[in-house]
């Protein structure tokens, strides 16, 4: 889970990698099966672009925060609660990205904040 001699969870920048790019290919589902619905009658007022640029958007701060958990690992609880805060965000874009793209990034956040308190957490007395 963590690797203890860089101090970041390698499976929560794993999990925030594949959650960015979850909400990247639904944003392509979401821009080729609304520009359909628009187009064919189904739902003329959907706003397309604006829910395509809102799952590219977070999808690429997904990606780029995992990264950042990866490569800044000092910062990894603000990273973590960057990607938390994404994710949550992200629920009124088309459902978070499939849901899955939330829970993804979500648990990511999460792994990345347990990664940095666990151990001060562990060490105080009791």
């Amino acid at each position: 889970m963590s690797d203890g001699s860089s101090g970041y969870s390698a499976t929560a920048v794993s999990l925030g990698y594949l959650g960015g790019i979850v909400y990247l290919v639904s944003a392509g589902v979401v821009a080729i099966a609304g520009t359909i619905a628009v187009l064919s009658g189904l739902m003329p007022h959907l706003p397309v672009a604006g829910l395509v640029a809102g799952l590219l958007i977070v999808g690429v701060l997904s990606i780029v925060f995992s990264y950042l958990l990866r490569h800044e690992p000092n910062l990894g609880l603000f990273w973590g609660a960057i990607l938390v805060v994404i994710a949550l965000a992200s629920l009124g874009l088309e459902f978070g990205g499939f849901v899955l793209g939330f829970l993804l990034t979500f648990v990511a956040g999460i792994l990345a904040i347990v990664a940095k308190l666990g151990p001060l957490l562990a060490d105080r007395p009791h």
